[in-house]
C-alpha cells in the first residue's frame, strides 16, 4: 500500500456541520418570534393588563388570539429548524462514521504491512549476520589470513583457482569433496554485502494527514512482536472523532493461501466510539483449524483458494446488550452455513459454493 494512503473522506463534513449551526441559529431567532419591547410585553400580559392597555375587551381578545397563533407558528418553525439542523448533523456523523471505518481499515493494513516488512528485514539481516559469522569462522579454521577474512569480496574458489594456490586451499578442496560424497556439510560461502540494517525497534505508529483530517494507528506488541492491541483514531479538521480499539487474544493461527501468502487468525474484540459518542463492541472468536477454502475458478479455469477459519462475531451495544450474533462455517469447497441471531430471532443461511449467494434455509 502506498505511503500516501489517504483517508479519502467522501464529503466535506465541515459544510454539513456549518449548515447545522446556521439552522440552529435560525431556530434561536425564530424562537423569539421577532417579538420585543411593548409588543412582547403586551402579548405576555394577563387579560386585565391587556384590556387596560388597549381600552377594549374585544380588541384585547383579538390581540391575544393573534399573539397566541403567532407564537404557535413560531414554535413550529423553531422545532422544524432544529430538527432539520440536527438532520444535517446526523448525516455528517453517519458519513463520517462509515468513512472513518474505511480509513481505519486501510490504515491498520498499512501499519501491519510496515510491521511485516520490519520483521522480514530484521530476519534477513540476522540471517546475514549468522551466515557471515559462519563464513569468517570457517576461513579462520583453514588458515585464511585475517586481511582476506576482512575482505567482503574474498572468494575461496577464486583464491584457489591460481596456478600456485595458497596452503588453505587444500583443506577447502577436501571439505568440498567430502560434502559431495555425503561425508560432511558443504563449506560456508561468502554471504556478500550486508543488507540494510532495520531499526532496532519495530514500527508501532502510522499516521496520515491531509486536507480532510488525520488517521493515526498505534500498535502494542508482545515479546514476539505480535500485535496485541491496535488503536485507530480518525479526526477531521472540524473536530469530529472516531476511535476504534482492537484487542487480540489467544493463540495465533497461521495458514498460507493458494499463492503462498501467510495469514494469521486470532480472537479479537473491537470497541468503536463514534462521532456522537456512542459505542459498540464486536467480539470475533475463531473456531476449528485454519485452512484454505475454494474461491472457485478464475478466468483461466484454475481453482483459487483463500485462507479461512470458521468464526463467530458477537456485537453488543454500549450497555453490554447483545445486538446480534453471526456464525460462519465453510467447507473446503466453499459451501457453508451462516447463522444470524438478532432481536431474539435466529435465521440460518446456506450457500452451495464459493460463488453462490447466501440463501435463507
Amino acid at each position: 500500500m502506498a505511503d500516501d494512503l489517504s483517508a479519502d473522506f467522501s464529503i466535506d463534513y465541515s459544510v454539513l456541520h456549518q449548515v447545522r449551526e446556521n439552522m440552529l441559529e435560525l431556530a434561536e431567532e425564530a424562537g423569539s418570534g421577532g417579538a420585543s419591547g411593548d409588543y412582547r410585553d403586551l402579548g405576555e400580559a394577563n387579560p386585565g393588563e391587556r384590556r387596560a392597555a388597549l381600552g377594549h375587551s374585544g380588541l384585547s381578545e383579538a390581540f391575544n388570539l393573534f399573539y397566541t397563533m403567532s407564537r404557535t407558528r413560531v414554535k413550529e418553525a423553531k422545532d422544524g429548524l432544529e430538527e432539520l439542523g440536527n438532520l444535517f448533523g446526523g448525516v455528517a456523523d453517519g458519513f463520517f462514521n462509515v468513512d472513518s471505518q474505511l480509513a481505519q481499515s486501510a490504515g491498520a493494513s498499512k501499519a501491519a504491512g510496515d510491521l511485516d516488512n520490519w520483521r522480514a528485514d530484521t530476519e534477513a539481516y540476522q540471517q546475514w549476520e549468522s551466515d557471515r559469522a559462519a563464513w569468517e569462522k570457517y576461513l579462520a579454521s583453514i588458515g585464511v589470513p585475517q586481511q582476506d577474512i576482512d575482505n567482503p569480496e574474498f572468494l575461496l574458489h577464486k583464491a584457489c583457482a591460481v596456478d600456485d594456490p595458497p596452503g588453505f586451499c587444500e583443506q577447502w578442496k577436501e571439505d568440498v569433496d567430502a560434502a559431495r560424497a555425503g561425508d560432511g556439510d558443504r563449506p560456508p560461502e561468502n554471504p556478500g554485502e550486508a543488507p540494510s540494517k532495520p531499526e532496532d525497534t519495530p514500527p508501532t505508529r502510522w499516521e496520515h494527514t491531509d486536507a480532510s483530517g488525520t488517521t493515526v494507528i498505534e500498535l502494542e506488541l508482545d515479546d514476539n512482536h505480535e500485535i496485541v492491541k491496535e488503536t485507530a483514531t480518525v479526526t477531521t479538521t472540524d473536530g469530529q472523532k472516531f476511535v476504534s480499539e482492537t484487542v487480540y487474544d489467544g493463540t495465533v493461527h497461521t495458514v498460507e493461501d493458494g499463492n503462498g501468502r501467510g495469514y494469521t487468525f486470532r480472537d479479537q474484540t473491537t470497541t468503536s466510539t463514534y462521532a456522537d459518542g456512542t459505542t459498540t463492541t464486536s467480539e470475533t472468536v475463531y473456531n476449528g483449524e485454519p485452512r484454505t477454502v475454494s474461491l472457485g475458478e478464475d478466468s483461466t479455469g484454475r481453482e483459487r483458494f483463500a485462507a479461512f477459519q470458521d468464526y463467530t462475531v458477537t456485537s453488543t451495544d454500549e450497555d453490554g446488550k447483545t445486538v446480534s450474533t453471526t456464525k460462519v462455517v465453510l467447507d473446503d469447497d466453499g459451501s457453508g452455513t451462516m447463522t444470524v441471531t438478532a432481536d431474539g430471532e435466529t435465521t440460518e443461511y446456506t450457500r452451495s459454493g464459493p460463488n453462490a449467494k447466501w440463501e435463507e434455509k
